[in-house]
Order: C-alpha cells, then sequence, then structure tokens
C-alpha cells in the first residue's frame, strides 16, 4: 500500500520551489542591474575626465575673465565635441 503526501505537503513543497526559483530570478536581476549601474558609472567618469581638462584648459587657455558667457559656451562646445 503507497501512502501520499497530505495535500498541504505538496503544496508546501511547490510554494517552497516557486520561492526558491523566485529568489534566484530576483538575485540574478539584482546582479545585472548592479553590473549595468557600474558600466554606466565607468562611462560617465570618464567622459568627465576627459571633458573636465579641456574646460580648465580653455578657462585658462585665453586668460581673459569670460565675462560673455555666450562666447565661453560656444568655445567649450566647441573643443569639448
Amino acid at each position: 500500500m503507497t501512502t501520499t503526501a497530505p495535500h498541504s505537503d505538496q503544496y508546501s513543497k511547490s510554494v517552497f520551489s516557486r520561492n526558491a526559483n523566485s529568489f534566484a530570478d530576483i538575485s540574478k536581476a539584482l546582479a545585472r542591474a548592479l553590473s549595468s549601474t557600474a558600466q554606466f558609472n565607468i562611462v560617465l567618469s570618464n567622459a568627465f575626465s576627459q571633458s573636465y581638462p579641456i574646460y580648465l584648459n580653455t578657462l585658462s587657455e585665453y586668460n581673459k575673465s569670460w565675462k560673455n558667457l555666450s562666447e565661453l559656451d560656444r568655445v567649450l562646445k566647441k573643443q569639448i565635441s
């Protein structure tokens, strides 16, 4: 004679199985999000580190007070791009 597990035990096993898969999926999603965030921050940092010296060099290169900010903006956009 074979005995079967009560219905509640079968339900508990299936719920645990679903939660285990869900936990693994959430962990993978968080790891991907962290990786994507790190990659974005690296790209952003590289862009900033390349453009900031150009900005400082432009400010000091002309040895002006740069009272005309629209001209400064035009020069900076030209040199950084």
